[in-house]
């Protein structure tokens, strides 16, 4: 399903069930604020875009600041200007902006440990978005490693999620092998997804070093998970997914201990 304006689309042939989504998005809030989470919602966002509760697209938390993203598709290009508003309400300093013909997006980027990061390029995120995004972590002692997207996949997170120090939960398949070799190069232990889960299964949030949230229906990843030592939650989570984004894409980090 389309909307007639292009403001949003739907994995599905029936209309979302805003009830179940709400049930959804109410489960990650109360278990971000059971593990002691600060949340700061989203400045007035628009209600008609219905995209803009995948707050991870807008923008990236790095040291010293935020780098906000210029979004690839259309639809959603002009929901930048919540974020912004929300991090200076909050006094959060930002180090750069996406701008000109780049495009960048936070679901195409995965910090891997406190020197090296991987951004994603494909048709969500160009070279000229990750150009820029490079000169800012370079000045702040970061290694840029870009991965080429496959076919019509769009992020990162859709493939790999950090779910403690130097461990990643990760869609093997769904990444180039010099990629898993350089994750091996950099002393990161990976688990794999169950392959029948790995649509949604790295699309988790990790609470602490250990502790990772995901969706519900990932049974099979959560006793890897377990067997590798990781402890997860999971909460309902599917109806948000029709939307095109899970649980990673739901959230973003501003501040966090280094712990």
């Amino acid at each position: 399903l389309v909307h007639p304006d292009a403001k949003w689309y739907w994995w599905g042939t029936e209309a979302p069930d805003i009830a179940e989504m709400q049930r959804g998005h109410d489960a990650l809030v109360k278990v971000l604020r059971e593990h002691d989470v600060e949340i700061v919602w989203l400045d007035s966002p628009d209600p008609d875009d219905i995209n803009a509760m995948f707050t991870r697209d807008m923008m990236i938390s790095v040291p010293g600041g935020a780098i906000i993203g210029r979004m690839g598709p259309l639809m959603r290009r002009r929901q930048e200007r919540y974020v912004l508003r929300t991090l200076a309400k909050i006094g959060m300093p930002v180090l750069h902006t996406v701008h000109g013909t780049g495009t960048f997006e936070g679901g195409g980027f995965a910090m891997l440990d406190e020197k090296h990061a991987v951004v994603a390029i494909g048709h969500r995120g160009n070279e000229e978005g990750a150009r820029q995004v490079e000169f800012v972590l370079n000045t702040l002692g970061i290694e840029m490693i870009r991965v080429q997207c496959r076919g019509w996949s769009c992020h990162i997170d859709g493939e790999l999620c950090m779910v403690d120090h130097k461990t990643a939960l990760i869609a093997p398949h769904k990444l180039p092998f010099w990629f898993l070799e350089k994750l091996k190069e950099l002393d990161i232990r990976t688990i794999d997804v169950h392959p029948a889960e790995a649509n949604f299964a790295t699309n988790g949030l990790t609470l602490r070093p250990g502790l990772v949230l995901i969706s519900e229906g990932c049974e099979r990843t959560q006793e890897r998970l377990q067997k590798a030592g990781i402890e997860s939650i999971a909460i309902p989570y599917a109806e948000n997914h029709k939307n095109g984004g899970g649980i990673h894409c739901s959230s973003m980090p501003l501040v966090r201990d280094a712990g």
